[in-house]
């Protein structure tokens, strides 16, 4: 019977780069598989100001511990979001941990909010007023709601529960 090194003209090194290769290949395969590697739960929701539901808002969940990704979703036309990871972790919803919750909404369209970028560089207006873009901005939602420091929100997910919250704003 014919060993594997022989197989190649005796060469150990060849046998080594053939098995580190089926290796890594099916290590690549058997990952891309798995679209939620640090195993994120659903978590769902549904944001309204003053009763009703907001359209269209964001909403992000900060973490308490710095080792967790922070996790933000956008309402549907009914208010209601789905959370992903955020920084490419794979997977819908968050990691199980405790939240501090913000939501956003403004005026301005999705393509204008991604052209100001930071707004000290704003140089330009989006209407040609000649005032910066970022000035001309108003959000939806009292301010309170806009920073997870000051919403009041907070939220925990855990594994193995339906993670649904509902957060009640009020215009003041």
């Amino acid at each position: 019977m014919m060993k594997v090194s022989e197989m190649f003209n005796g060469t150990p090194s060849r046998v080594s780069v053939l098995l580190l290769a089926i290796l890594t290949v099916m290590t690549v395969f058997s990952c891309s598989k798995n679209k939620n590697p640090l195993g994120a739960v659903k978590v769902t929701g549904q944001v309204t100001l003053d009763g009703r539901p907001v359209p269209w808002a964001s909403v992000t969940f900060f973490p308490k511990l710095e080792s967790i990704p922070l996790s933000s979703g956008r309402t549907d036309e009914k208010g209601n979001f789905l959370l992903t990871p955020v920084s490419g972790v794979g997977g819908e919803g968050a990691l199980a941990g405790d939240y501090f919750v913000s939501m956003t909404k403004s005026n301005l369209s999705e393509e204008q909010m991604y052209s100001l970028g930071n707004p000290a560089d704003s140089l330009t207006s989006s209407s040609g007023s000649g005032m910066p873009a970022y000035k001309e901005r108003q959000d939806f939602f009292p301010k309170q709601y806009t920073s997870p420091k000051t919403s009041g929100f907070e939220a925990s997910v855990e594994k193995g529960k339906k993670n649904h919250f509902v957060f009640e704003c009020f215009s003041e």
